[in-house]
């Protein structure tokens, strides 16, 4: 399992259901990775943990994707759209988390 620290920010009139989108253990978003403008989006699931509300809208927390190709493309400092149906925020990777900071 590939995982990263990430912070995140929801579009205006977004905000509230970001909130609950949010929380630890859910997987309803699709993050979003375009590598490069004339790439074909990659889209990625992921579980959401230790979600952490900061000011100005914006939020910290980890992202456990279950695809292996996660590992191409969710790299520190990669930008990230967040998808609920339609585009509802954005993102960027912070760092990836080894395997042993996994288990606690």
């Amino acid at each position: 399992m590939h995982a990263v620290t990430a912070e995140v920010w929801f579009s205006d009139g977004f905000d509230a259901a970001g909130v609950r989108l949010m929380q630890d253990g859910s997987r309803s978003l699709l993050f979003v990775f375009r590598p490069e403008p004339t790439d074909e989006p990659v889209e990625l699931g992921a579980v959401v943990t230790n979600a952490q509300h900061l000011p100005r809208g914006l939020m910290t927390c980890e992202l456990r994707f279950w695809a292996d190709v996660a590992e191409i493309y969710a790299q520190p400092g990669a930008a990230f759209d967040l998808w609920y149906s339609q585009p509802v925020g954005g993102g960027v990777v912070g760092a990836v988390l080894l395997d042993e900071l996994l288990d606690e």
